[in-house]
């Protein structure tokens, strides 16, 4: 074959091709990091999950065929590369209606695709879209028979992992008076479900939302809370305090099939007042980067949540270094870093959008041993 370099929307010379040959493009792309980009969920519901996907294309040889009728055929596969994986098949449906490709082994130049209807780990159903296509008693290299290589890109098939709690309510309450700039004690129409210690949230129907603590149970219908309140709440506006938590006992799992989440019934969610249908979109670990930094072997990424990334394999995998509400007051949690540098002592100096200006330090306490266990 001969080469050409074609510039932006110029054709190569047509005499130099006929029908049927194959050709090679090569060039630069930028490419997305698997590893990094859809590997969580939007928060829905005040939740999120991880995503872990199969992340390979998966596939195998056609042994020979089964139930062959009009619409569809089973092929029992032989030779797979990760279709016996517990992932893949958790179910049996993870690849419904995922594109098969099927190419011969003699060579590269036919090409069909077909969807899967089901498949376990020794058969996958697929649609017979052209029967012309298929010969079902011979070994062929011009259309798909037995001894052919089948394909699956399985990047963006997978289930959730883990379920995280984002200040999930747990109660809500309404003010019965207004809640105002400087008082520390709310008067609510039950106290039922508050706890001392517990962190709440006081909002209304303008969108208004600050955080607290609840230092006291005053009574029936009254909490004390640990900080003054800051903004004002009137009762034309219906001020709710909202009992709020990072842990909840549901942990649910959603299947996800071609980057798509599927929509999960939790009863549960129903007594705190939620939907209890969702379903989530995939989104990176950061779905905006505010700043890189790369030093020696190691990726630093930051930006629109409180976490701090690193990776020490040029992106193939993620850890979270710091998560930084963790190191300060939950009335101040901050949503974003907006910076990070490294300073004269290699130590990690971070920014913040609540005006923050955090640094990377050791710290040793001494405990006094009070009670000693003799066994």
């Amino acid at each position: 074959l001969n080469a050409f370099t074609l510039p932006s929307n110029i054709k190569a010379p047509s005499l130099a091709f006929a029908v049927g040959d194959t050709f090679k493009v090569t060039g630069s792309i930028m490419q997305a990091v698997a590893n990094f980009n859809n590997r969580v969920t939007t928060i829905v519901e005040d939740h999120y999950h991880d995503i872990n996907t199969v992340g390979m294309t998966v596939s195998g040889d056609i042994a020979s065929f089964a139930n062959v009728s009009t619409s569809y055929v089973d092929l029992v596969v032989a030779n797979t590369i990760g279709f016996t994986s517990t992932i893949v098949q958790a179910q049996g449906n993870l690849f419904t209606d995922a594109t098969i490709y099927f190419h011969s082994p003699v060579n590269n130049i036919y090409w069909f695709t077909s969807e899967v209807v089901s498949h376990n780990a020794t058969e996958i159903r697929v649609r017979i879209k052209d029967i012309a296509n298929w010969d079902f008693a011979n070994v062929q290299s011009q259309v798909i028979s037995a001894g052919w290589i089948w394909e699956i890109n399985a990047d963006d098939y997978g289930y959730t992992a883990n379920t995280y709690y984002d200040n999930f309510i747990l109660a809500k309450v309404t003010a019965t008076t207004d809640v105002l700039s400087g008082q520390n004690t709310v008067a609510l129409t039950s106290t039922t479900g508050f706890l001392m210690g517990q962190e709440v949230a006081i909002t209304d129907n303008k969108l208004k939302k600050e955080f607290n603590t609840v230092s006291n149970v005053v009574s029936a219908t009254s909490i004390a809370l640990a900080y003054d309140i800051k903004g004002n709440y009137y009762l034309r506006d219906v001020p709710l305090v909202e009992v709020v938590s990072n842990v909840f006992s549901n942990n649910h799992v959603h299947q996800i099939r071609n980057n798509q989440l599927e929509t999960v019934y939790v009863a549960d969610y129903l007594d705190c007042g939620y939907n209890s249908t969702h379903a989530h979109a995939p989104t990176a670990l950061l779905p905006h980067v505010a700043k890189l930094v790369k030093v020696s072997n190691e990726i630093v990424a930051v930006g629109s949540n409180e976490n701090i990334f690193t990776s020490y394999n040029n992106g193939a995998t993620w850890t979270t270094l710091a998560n930084i509400n963790d190191y300060v007051e939950y009335e101040d949690n901050v949503n974003s870093i907006t910076e990070i540098e490294l300073d004269a002592n290699n130590k990690w100096v971070v920014g913040t959008d609540k005006g923050y200006v955090l640094t990377q330090e050791s710290k040793e306490n001494n405990v006094p041993l009070e009670k000693p266990d003799l066994g």
